[in-house]
Parts: structure tokens; C-alpha cells; sequence
């Protein structure tokens, strides 16, 4: 009787073999999600996914809330997926048999090495060489070929102060508040509460962050350091010395919030040397920022809060979805506050106006918040008991240059420039150079008569915008987040024109990318990099003031 192949009567293929078949296509269907979700975050949003330092944001608590993704879109992701696979399977299938049962095992190696590159012809080529290239950072050593620098900060010689004046201090920041909202039909009810008060306010139209995302700007006020020593100041973990200072004074340290900070990477180190921490996220919407606002207001006026007080209040609403009560929404149209990054249409730009109205009422609802405050704390800073700052962490772009956000590392005025207001008692005339995150220290020790006055450059990378009228000339320094000491990218922005540039090592080499004006505006008869190189001696002296080379192994 003739042996029958269990193949031809119908018993399929064994488990294995099945199981075989289904890990490659599995992964070349995950590979092409990859890949097209990497190609649509480039198109909207200015960023790979690939990149570490999304990878990083992408893990904090709190990003995926922030992202506002559709059902939508996680069922088209599922479906296409599926499909992907499953023609995957299927070409594997056919693969299969017309090899050799030898070849089998290796016909699966083929078509799994096959996948990525069939990925990234169907995400659109999305894997371009700036992909590439910060794929490449994550895997190999970086450029400089210096040892780890170490950090030195504060520099030796800084005398302890003592301060004459013990004025609370209370910094509102809010997320994502970029520098053209400032001015009487944006930030209107703010705008009259400055005009009130002459010679006790000020408003600094031309001011800088010192990052274009959330961490690097509260740290560069919070440390008076540029943002690119992040990384070394947390991994050291070395506490803010001004905070240092204010504590050893009496002060009370306090952060309340309407996003999750304390629960996102950086910030955390920061936030824990506060006293107390305090966050407003439960409804994720612009009323945590009204209860957050209502709850400090009156802690701070009942005496809840010790006396005297740092605190730093962040507000969330102006960060992306962008969102406010109906009776804001003045400008129309807007797309309702669930719109979706990725809503099927990569082009998100065709709903540019839409998008900037939500921000535009965001602004309009900060503001109302933010003036309320400052109305209900005026006896306090009548009476010179309260020093009052309003600012933004960063700023953001509404497709100004054809993106959204501020996660890429595009050091755009948009992205970059954001409004300082100050409100106290007997302040010097307001400075009219550029102003940076990196003098808000400075300024404040000034402000609460700091004795003997400590030198800001010995402990920051700013200046006192109190001490005296600061060099109109002045440059400020942004840093973009995803590069370390060793391979910087950043911005110096003087009154009439903006470099950006690339820094290799510990100053060893400074390469020009371009220079405009500080909106961005190509200017004729730009510098070269033979002007650049002139500099080095002098950028490399003061871009790197607190660090020092690590000692030679021998």
C-alpha cells in the first residue's frame, strides 16, 4: 500500500513550521508601524522616534495623555498591522514551498533581514539621514574626543550671602507660552495689570528660554545654567545653589503643578529637594489649572504656606492639545481640544488656523488666571512681601517654519522666545537688552538684597538684570535637548541677529549652520565661519565655565 504525504491529505503544515512563518511577518509588520509612525512624527511634529531623546519623552508619565491619539488611530494601527502581517504571511507561505525543505530556514533569515527594508519603502523613505545619523548617537561613542567632563558648580570663591530683604517669591510658568502671545490683544487683562503699575513691572518682550522643551527652560531658571549641563548636573546630582541659598534663609520650597513633573525623569531630582510638591492633574483639561490657581492664591493668603516662600506654579493649559472653558473660545474656527495628531492626514498643516486658535484662547484663559492672581497678591507686593514672575517654559511652533510643537531641536524664535513679566516693589528700570532664563537667579538674589553681593559668574550663566543696565549688546545662549556636552547644538541670539551653530568637544570646534536675524529672517551679507573661529576663544571661555576636563588614567 502506498505511503500517503500527510501534506496532501490536508494536515497543513506542522506548528512550527506555522510559527516560523509568523515571526518574521510579524516583525515586518511592526516594522513598517515603526517606520510610518516615525515617517508621520517627522512630517507633524519636526522628530524621529528613533531619536533617544523621543524615546526618552516617550516613557514619561504622562506623553500619551499630552498626545490626545484617537480611537481611531489605534485601531487603524492594529488593522494595519494585521494586514501587513498577514501578507507577509502569505508571501512567506509561498516562499516556502518553492525552496527546498534545506532551504527553508534559510528562505525565513532572508525574509526577516527583508522586512525592514520593505518597512521603509512603505512608510515613504522616512528614514532619512538625520534618522540615521541620531540612530548612529545611540549606538556609537560620540565625537569629542575628550574624557566625560566633570562638573565644577559652583566655581570656588562663591561667599556665603546673607539676605537683607526676605520677599516670597512666586514663579509662574506656563507651559509652552511663546513670546509673540505677549501684547494687549492676546494677554490683555496681564497687559493692563503692567500698564497699572509703572515703575513697579516689567514686561521683557525680547526674552529667551534656555531650551525649547519643558526641562531644559525650568532648568535654566531654576539654576541659572545654561540647559546643556542638564544631564551632568543630574547624574551628579547637585542641587541648585541659589534654591541652596533661599533655603538656608528660611524659605520654603514649593511646586505646584498641573502636569505630572515629579513623575518625569529630569524633573524629579529637582522637584524632590523642594519641601512640598503639590499637583492639580485630574481632570486634564484647563480646570486643573483653575484649581491649581485658586488653591495657591488662597494658601498663600491664609498662611498655609509658610512664610517666606519660593514657588514655583506651573500651568498646563497652553500646552498642546491647547485648551480653555467655551467663553474663551474667541477665535474661530478651532478643531475641538480631542483633535488628533495623526487624524489619517499626515499634511495637519491644511488645519493650521485652526490649531492656532485653540492656542491663541489658551493664552486668553492663562492670562485671565494669571491676572486674577496677580490682582488678589497686589497688597503683598505693595507692601514689598512679594516678588511676582510670569513666564513660559518655552516656547511654541504653529507652523511658522511647517511644524508643530517644540519637541525637534529647530531653534526657531517660536520655539525659543518666550514673555517675562516681573512684578514687585522699587524696581530699577527694566533692562532693554536680551534677557535670559539663565539672569532670573541673579536677579532675584539681587532683588532680596543678597550681601556681600555673590558674583553671578561664579554660579550662573546670566547676569543681574537688577544689579545695573546690562550691555545692550549682550548674547544669550538656547541649547537644543537632544545633544550633550561634547556635541552641542545652539543658539546665540544678540539684539540684531541670531547664530546657530554646532560645538564639538569642549570647545574645540565651532561649526556655522546659519544666521538671521532673531525672527528668523535671513540677513545679507551674513558672517562666515572665519568670523565664527575669531570667537572661539571667547565662546569657548564661557560656554564652559562649569566644567572641567577629567583627569588623565594613567
Amino acid at each position: 500500500m502506498p505511503r500517503t504525504d500527510p501534506r496532501s491529505a490536508g494536515a497543513g503544515p506542522p506548528p512550527w513550521r506555522t510559527l516560523l512563518l509568523a515571526g518574521p511577518a510579524l516583525l515586518a509588520a511592526l516594522l513598517w508601524l515603526l517606520v510610518t509612525l516615525d515617517h508621520k512624527a517627522a512630517a507633524v511634529v519636526g522628530v524621529h522616534v528613533i531619536h533617544p531623546y523621543v524615546l526618552r519623552v516617550l516613557v514619561r508619565e504622562g506623553t500619551f495623555r499630552d498626545l490626545a491619539l484617537g480611537r481611531a488611530t489605534y485601531l487603524s494601527a492594529a488593522l494595519a498591522v494585521a494586514v501587513v502581517a498577514v501578507v507577509h504571511f502569505a508571501v512567506l507561505a509561498v516562499l516556502q514551498r518553492q525552496l527546498r525543505r534545506r532551504r527553508v530556514l534559510a528562505g525565513f533569515v532572508l525574509a526577516a533581514l527583508a522586512a525592514p527594508v520593505a518597512a521603509l519603502f512603505a512608510g515613504g523613505g522616512a528614514l532619512t539621514a538625520e534618522a540615521v545619523t541620531a540612530l548612529g548617537r545611540m549606538v556609537l561613542p560620540g565625537g569629542s574626543s575628550h574624557a566625560p567632563p566633570v562638573l565644577a558648580y559652583p566655581r570656588p570663591g562663591l561667599a556665603e550671602p546673607t539676605l537683607a530683604r526676605r520677599a516670597s517669591v512666586i514663579l509662574f510658568v506656563s507651559d509652552s507660552l511663546r513670546g509673540d502671545a505677549w501684547g494687549p490683544e492676546s494677554m490683555p487683562e496681564l497687559w493692563n495689570a503692567v500698564k497699572q503699575r509703572e515703575g513697579s513691572a516689567w514686561a521683557l518682550p525680547r526674552h529667551y528660554s534656555g531650551g525649547h522643551e519643558t526641562f531644559g527652560g525650568l532648568f535654566s531658571i531654576l539654576y541659572g545654567l545654561n540647559s546643556y549641563y542638564l544631564p551632568l548636573v543630574e547624574r551628579a546630582g547637585t542641587p541648585s545653589w541659589p534654591l541652596q541659598v533661599l533655603r538656608r534663609h528660611g524659605y520654603f520650597l514649593l511646586a505646584a503643578t498641573a502636569s505630572p513633573l515629579d513623575r518625569q525623569g529630569a524633573a524629579r531630582a529637582w522637584l524632590g529637594r523642594f519641601d512640598r510638591t503639590r499637583e492639580f492633574t485630574v481632570h486634564g483639561d484647563y480646570r486643573d489649572d483653575r484649581e491649581l490657581v485658586d488653591w495657591f492664591v488662597a494658601a498663600a493668603d491664609d498662611g498655609r504656606i509658610p512664610k517666606p516662600f519660593f514657588a514655583l506654579v506651573f500651568l498646563n493649559s497652553t500646552h498642546h492639545n491647547y485648551s480653555f472653558p467655551e467663553r474663551f473660545a474667541v477665535h474661530q474656527p478651532t478643531l475641538p481640544e480631542s483633535y488628533d495628531h495623526f487624524m489619517g492626514d499626515h499634511k495637519l498643516s491644511r488645519f493650521r488656523e485652526e490649531i492656532r486658535n485653540r492656542y491663541r484662547n489658551s493664552v486668553l484663559w492663562v492670562d485671565h488666571l494669571l491676572a486674577g492672581a496677580v490682582r488678589a497678591l497686589r497688597p503683598g507686593i505693595d507692601r514689598g512681601d512679594l516678588v511676582v514672575l510670569v513666564t513660559g517654559d518655552h516656547g511654541e511652533e504653529l507652523f511658522d517654519h511647517g511644524l508643530l510643537g517644540h519637541y525637534a531641536s529647530h531653534l526657531v524664535d517660536a520655539r525659543i522666545r518666550v514673555p517675562l513679566l516681573l512684578f514687585g516693589s522699587k524696581l530699577p528700570a527694566a533692562p532693554r537688552c536680551v534677557t535670559s532664563h539663565t539672569d532670573l537667579m541673579p536677579t532675584l538674589l539681587d532683588l532680596l538684597e543678597a550681601r556681600p553681593r555673590p558674583d553671578p559668574a561664579l554660579y550662573s550663566d546670566g547676569i543681574s538684570l537688577a544689579a545695573s543696565q546690562p550691555d545692550l549688546d549682550r548674547v544669550v545662549v538656547v541649547s537644543a535637548a537632544d545633544r550633550e556636552l561634547g556635541d552641542l547644538k545652539l543658539a546665540l541670539v544678540a539684539r540684531d541677529r541670531k547664530l546657530v551653530i554646532d560645538a564639538y568637544g569642549l570647545g574645540d570646534r565651532f561649526d556655522l549652520r546659519e544666521e538671521a536675524d532673531p525672527e528668523d529672517r535671513p540677513l545679507p551679507g551674513a558672517r562666515d565661519q572665519r568670523t565664527l573661529d575669531e570667537l572661539t576663544p571667547e565662546l569657548r571661555r564661557r560656554l564652559y565655565r562649569f566644567v572641567t576636563e577629567a583627569p588623565a588614567k594613567e
